[in-house]
Order: C-alpha cells, then structure tokens, then sequence
C-alpha cells in the first residue's frame, strides 16, 4: 500500500513539473526581450492593463506586454486583465492628483489607479536626461487630510496583493514614461486616498 502511494505522489510531483509554464510558474534562466534587454532568473509576479511586473535576478522592473518574444504573446494576452471601464471607474471619487502641470525633477505624473494596497502612477520623464525617481518623493493625502508619504515601489499580483518590492530608485530614460506601484505608510484606515502630489 505504501509503494502505491509513493508512485502516486511521485507521478503528481512529476506532472506538477511539465504543467509549470517557464516565466509564468517558474523563472526561465534567460528571458530576452524583443527590445534586446536581457533579464536571467525571469519570473513574472503580476499583470496590469499595459505592462507586466517581472522579478529577476538584478531585482524586478515592469515590462511593456510588446516586448516579450512571439512564445510568450498567447499566454500574457489570456492573463493580461482587461483596462477599466469609464462608467466603473466614475462611481468612485478620484483622486485629485496633478496630470502633467506640476513639473519635478525634469518629470510629471499621473495617477493610474488607487488600491489599499498601492496606488498605481505613469511617470512621464519630460528632460533630456535619465531621470532618478524615489518614492520618498511623493506624498500622498486622504480626504480627512493625513499625510502619508511614499514608502516603497511595488509589485502587485493579480489579487492586487503585494508581490514584489523593487528597488528604491528607478531610472526613467529620457521621453519615456514608467509605470509603478507606490506604497504609502502607514495604509489609510479610516479615510481613503484623496491626492498625490510630490513632496515639497
């Protein structure tokens, strides 16, 4: 009786392994990106509507869906979640954040989406040189008026969970724009998120 079950755990153990996909269950010891990025020990940790976040062995970045090989292509469209819908996203107060008119550090923000966990935000680098963001750089404003300044950037799983940390300082090349995940601290309780602004 104990061979059988030792041939039954094994041949689940065995069939565990062949129905992990590389990259989505597992890492992949060389994930090259159609840009020319290289990324070893690639694992992807979660999905938003336009980039991917992927942990790997230099820390975790987000990747734009288009620039994973064709291999990858079917399966992050069947994850990828689908973009909300205008009608949803007015029934919730938004947050009143700047859209481009406060300029720092040679870049402008906007805010993407507001979760307990994170608030999501596309930072568009407007100079002509790789600009050095922090999350200490933000602060963030409930509409009881605490203050809750940046804390880390993360990364959020499907179930919008924390995921992934990333490193503190991410660089935005010149034009382009990034999107992260920052963590406030402490979360708010009592009253929700009402502004992001950078910090003075």
């Amino acid at each position: 009786m104990g061979a059988r079950f030792a041939l039954v755990g094994a041949w689940l153990v065995m069939a565990g392994t062949l129905l992990a996909a590389p990259l989505f269950d597992e890492a992949v010891s060389v994930l090259t990106l159609t840009d020319g990025t290289i990324l070893q020990d690639a694992q992807i940790k979660g999905y938003l509507t336009k980039v991917v976040m992927v942990k790997y062995r230099g820390g975790a970045r987000t990747v734009p869906y288009g620039l994973f090989p064709d291999e990858y292509q079917a399966a992050l469209t069947a994850r990828r979640p689908a973009p909300v819908k205008p009608a949803a996203a007015a029934s919730k107060k938004a947050p009143a954040v700047n859209q481009g008119a406060d300029r720092r550090y040679g870049c402008s923000f906007s805010v993407v989406t507001v979760t307990d966990a994170a608030i999501t935000v596309e930072i568009h680098n407007e100079s002509g040189q790789v600009a050095a963001i922090y999350p200490e750089m933000f602060v963030a404003r409930t509409y009881s008026g605490e203050l809750l300044p940046g804390a880390k950037w993360v990364g959020l799983n499907s179930q919008g969970s924390v995921s992934v940390i990333l490193k503190r300082q991410q660089l935005i090349a010149p034009g382009d724009v990034a999107t992260l995940q920052l963590m406030v601290v402490p979360k708010p309780h009592e009253s929700p998120i009402g502004t992001l602004r950078w910090k003075d």
